[in-house]
């Protein structure tokens, strides 16, 4: 396979769909991560579904439409909730109805309704690309964020370069810490995150300076050291 196909299969694969789509706008909808939205996706079984009711609740619209679409959403968190293990209470509904009046509000605030608009918003003029999971590069890993505590994985990733790099290695390592490290800290992070990479290892850390920027110096100095193929 010559580069140009790698690049060709990397964009087909990145292609942003209506489900995609509607992950980012409901992502945009929130601050953090959200368990209850996690939830009432997994509860309606789509993305795009999941938008359309929440726009159809919202202020605006035909009485008859919004009170239905509002008892569906509500059926679908405790549906969803449900499937993922848990349980919710009156307090637990009415935390949710407060979001959902912060979530519509998010929607107002969308520079375009058109859909091929917001794509080229979402992804920085093409500049960023958006996977979700139903995509081939979606780290099946951050499945762990809900089966082992209560918080809920991310409806969908942006990122900038190669996209394959999130499922390239079947045991990555991740590398965290302080920002104000010490300077054993910053070499130890360092070393052991270059050891790792020369051993094959994809190293994961965020974006935040000390531990986590001597994480991704390791690494790219074992990449300059191996070369890239």
């Amino acid at each position: 396979m010559n580069e140009n196909t790698t690049a060709d299969t990397s964009v087909n694969a990145t292609a942003i769909d209506d489900e995609t789509l509607s992950r980012a706008v409901l992502t945009y909808c929130l601050d953090s991560a959200d368990a209850m939205m996690y939830a009432l996706v997994k509860g309606i079984g789509s993305a795009t579904h999941t938008l359309q009711l929440l726009a159809d609740s919202g202020p605006g619209n035909h009485e008859s439409v919004a009170t239905a679409a509002y008892k569906t959403l509500d059926a679908a968190l405790i549906n969803g909730i449900t499937r993922w293990g848990r349980t919710i209470n009156a307090r637990g509904m009415a935390s949710f109805h407060g979001a959902m009046v912060s979530w519509q509000h998010r929607l107002t605030t969308l520079p375009s309704t058109d859909p091929e608009e917001l794509k080229t918003w979402f992804t920085a003029n093409g500049t960023q690309w958006i996977v979700a999971p139903h995509h081939p590069y979606w780290p099946s890993q951050l499945a762990d964020l809900t089966i082992h505590t209560d918080w809920a994985a991310p409806l969908c990733l942006w990122g900038k370069g190669d996209p394959q790099a999130l499922v390239s290695c079947s045991e990555p390592v991740g590398v965290v810490g302080s920002r104000g490290v010490s300077e054993y800290g910053r070499q130890s992070a360092h070393e052991l995150t270059k050891q790792a990479a020369r051993a094959g290892h994809l190293i994961v850390s965020g974006g935040a300076l000390g531990t986590d920027a001597a994480a991704h110096w390791g690494a790219i100095q074992a990449m300059d050291e191996i070369g890239t193929p």
